[in-house]
């Protein structure tokens, strides 16, 4: 009894060491087992990742060549833009020139047209001046005239009238016949009149104040 059960003993244990190899053979494979299935599954993960990260990067690499063709056409058109505005500030810059020499040269022709105008008035003063010598002159002529020709008498001699007549005809040369008057005009003093004149038909008789003449011009300040 005593060896059997000395043998029996290692056996068991034995069997025992066995059991415990094979079971930690068994562990170790499924852990291998595990470890390769994670792998796998890792790797997989990785994978598709991977894909997704390539598929990702492609997307944004077509969407930023995209945005930079974008931008690229943004940046011609604002150049572009940049060149016809320049050119516009240079055509209002030419036309500020042009203006400005306009300018200049209305305010020249404003000076010299208020010059013409002050000339002007005063050539119109002057046509004033010499209408109303002109008046006065005939006026006076006319009544010299009625005067001489109120003085003779009925015994007044032949002689007398001729002097009264060469007098009245020195006085006024326009108590003469209109074709006397038309040949020698009165002739006053003063200034020149420069307005303009419009010449009358040949044969237009006028009276001034009783006194017959010929209307040879008109102009704004007198005949």
């Amino acid at each position: 009894m005593f060896l059997r059960g000395t043998t029996i003993a290692p056996v068991r244990a034995e069997t025992s060491g066995l059991r415990a190899v094979k079971e930690r053979h068994d562990e170790d494979a499924a852990i291998e087992a595990t470890a390769q299935t994670v792998a796998t599954a890792i790797r997989e993960h990785v994978r598709r990742v991977e894909k997704r990260a390539e598929s990702e990067l492609k997307a944004a690499m077509a969407s930023a060549d995209a945005e930079r063709k974008v931008l690229a056409t943004q940046h011609k058109e604002a150049l572009a833009q940049a060149l016809d505005a320049q050119a516009q500030l240079k055509q209002f810059a030419q036309k500020l020139h042009d203006l400005g020499a306009e300018r200049l040269e209305l305010e020249r022709k404003l000076k010299d047209a208020m010059t013409a105008k002050a000339l002007a008035e005063t050539q119109y003063q002057q046509l004033v001046e010499a209408s109303e010598q002109l008046t006065a002159n005939l006026s006076r002529t006319l009544t010299e005239q009625r005067a001489q020709s109120g003085t003779p008498s009925a015994a007044t001699s032949k002689r007398g009238e001729t002097a009264a007549s060469k007098s009245a005809a020195a006085t006024s040369p326009a108590a003469s016949t209109p074709a006397t008057a038309a040949k020698k005009p009165i002739q006053f003093p003063g200034p020149a009149r420069d307005a303009k004149r419009v010449r009358m038909r040949q044969g237009t008789f006028v009276s001034v104040d009783g006194m017959p003449g010929q209307l040879v011009d008109l102009s704004l300040g007198g005949a």
